[in-house]
């Protein structure tokens, strides 16, 4: 007995989860000015409790702070919600709103973010501000992780399967990493110096008239 397949016309990768790795080509010139700006707001106001564990979790009205590289990211983070949702939609034409939101976070020594998702929203993602200077001897210092998605795919294991296991970034000051809200993701705990300064946003459609008629 013998088969017929070609995996280029035949094979089909149903499940796949999107995530994105972008970079802002402006960081270098955005980001000192950026810093400076959230250090100076976690001077003045207490933290938010979200999913943080120690560190500074701001308000989710970062978009609307003043200065140039606020103004750059907010059309930054657009246009990577657009590009992956267009990605994902089959090329189907319809107008909708955006609504976007964003906030800071500051990690200093052992501070993380426990296993979370972002309700109501489609996307969510983390802009790199500053890494901080992480401890070598913990390579998992500071990285984000997220998690599969697909339930007990991991009963039965393969030689090298990657199944049930995480995606994982370190931070890097410019990247932006964008993902579906409802994927589970955490930070591990940031072992090391200087302060791991990064942007978390939400993105969600609102009102598509496609689908409003």
């Amino acid at each position: 007995m013998s088969i017929e397949f070609e995996p280029r016309r035949d094979l089909s990768l149903s499940f796949a989860t999107p995530i994105a790795r972008m970079r802002v080509k402006e960081a270098g010139d955005i980001n000192p000015e950026i810093k400076t700006a959230i250090l100076d707001r976690e001077a003045q106001s207490q933290s938010a409790l979200r999913s943080n564990v120690g560190g500074w979790h701001s308000s989710d009205d970062l978009l609307e702070w003043s200065g140039t590289g606020f103004a750059v990211l907010k059309s930054t983070f657009r246009d990577a919600v657009a590009a992956m949702t267009k990605l994902t939609v089959a090329n189907k034409a319809y107008e909708a709103r955006l609504n976007l939101t964003a906030w800071a976070n500051v990690m200093r020594h052992g501070g993380y973010h426990q296993p979370h998702t972002h309700p109501h929203s489609h996307w969510s993602g983390v802009y790199f501000v500053d890494p901080g200077r992480p401890d070598p001897q913990w390579p998992k210092s500071g990285k984000i992780e997220l998690q599969d998605p697909r339930e007990r795919v991991e009963m039965f294991r393969m030689p090298d399967d990657p199944y049930g296991l995480t995606a994982e970034f370190p931070a890097e000051a410019g990247a932006i990493i964008v993902w579906p809200s409802w994927l589970l993701h955490w930070v591990n705990p940031f072992y090391g110096s200087g302060e791991r300064i990064s942007i978390a946003f939400n993105g969600r459609i609102d009102a598509p008239k496609s689908a409003a008629g």
